[in-house]
């Protein structure tokens, strides 16, 4: 009965202990710290290049696809991107960005159900992080899972306050927990209850966005943007502010695209045609004068005060 045994331990002392997953290639590296450099500078394009030919160089490799993953839902490719965040998960388990980034992405390409489970984990991996309880806040909103997205919320609300955040930042957290709250308490019926605002929601989104936008940080800004518009894809401000994002970084097409979209709105946006000459666009044609004793155009103060 020893001799098995003798023979398997004599296997492990020569074959030595079990081998490691294999690095990625200096090729694959380089190309990663390629994408990153050009991501820096601005140059999307060549960043999402850089990250392409990183992931076909070292496809076991988690880190690239998740950065991959964060450019395509910057340019607006929300099922892409939560491909790459999903094989990047299954890569590396416990790569919170890969997590985190499919929370958003899964939810914004409708699959709410998926982007809540990515959001659980995401918030199992960084349970101190603000806006990982926030994007599992929006997951479970859109799930229907009303009482949950209260706790996340909560939670939400919780970190933020004893990280010192900007009293803007808690405002707009406070104003999308009591929208949360409304939306769980009220009756499947709906009757004897006021709604809730119907643009609670995005004008915290807008609000968060402005900020990041003010400080520079245009792909934070572009995310909120485009949870308002996913919010309130009505508001032609939203489409503006979204469209400005993309344009600070260097994404001209959607830039424009929004613009038109804006525009289709609310043809009298000044804004908006603003924004399409500058995305490259023919200058659209001026919006009809009102006639004497009608009414000016409305416009939506909301969201029109917020514009960055």
């Amino acid at each position: 009965m020893r001799r098995p045994v003798l023979l398997l331990w004599l296997a492990v002392l020569v074959a030595g202990p079990p081998a490691r997953a294999a690095e990625p290639s200096a090729h694959a590296a380089a190309l990663e710290a390629q994408g990153a450099a050009r991501r820096r500078l601005g140059d999307a394009a060549g960043a999402l290049e850089a990250y392409r030919q990183a992931v076909r160089a070292a496809p076991e490799w988690a880190e690239p696809r998740a950065a991959l993953g964060e450019l395509l839902l910057a340019a607006g490719s929300a099922a892409d991107a939560a491909e790459a965040f999903a094989v990047a998960a299954r890569l590396s388990p416990e790569l919170a960005p890969a997590w985190c980034g499919l929370a958003v992405a899964a939810r914004r390409a409708g699959e709410a159900g998926r982007a809540a489970e990515a959001g659980r984990r995401c918030t199992g991996l960084r349970p101190d992080d603000a806006a990982a309880w926030r994007a599992l806040a929006e997951a479970l909103r859109d799930a229907g899972d009303a009482a949950g997205a209260v706790r996340a919320r909560e939670a939400e609300l919780r970190l933020a306050e004893a990280g010192g955040a900007p009293a803007a930042e808690l405002e707009a957290a406070r104003a999308a927990l009591a929208a949360d709250r409304a939306a769980a308490e009220a009756p499947a019926s709906g009757e004897g209850l006021e709604p809730p605002p119907p643009n609670a929601a995005a004008v915290a989104k807008l609000a968060q966005g402005d900020r990041a936008f003010t400080a520079g940080e245009y792909r934070a800004a572009l995310f909120a943007y485009q949870d308002a518009v996913y919010v309130d894809p009505g508001s032609a401000p939203a489409r503006v502010k979204l469209g400005r994002a993309y344009l600070a970084l260097r994404y001209a097409e959607q830039a424009l695209a929004q613009a038109e979209q804006a525009l289709a709105l609310d043809p009298s946006s000044a804004d908006a045609r603003r924004l399409a000459v500058e995305a490259g666009g023919a200058p659209p044609p001026a919006a009809p004068t009102p006639s004497a004793g009608s009414a000016p155009a409305t416009t939506d103060a909301a969201t029109s005060a917020l514009q960055p």
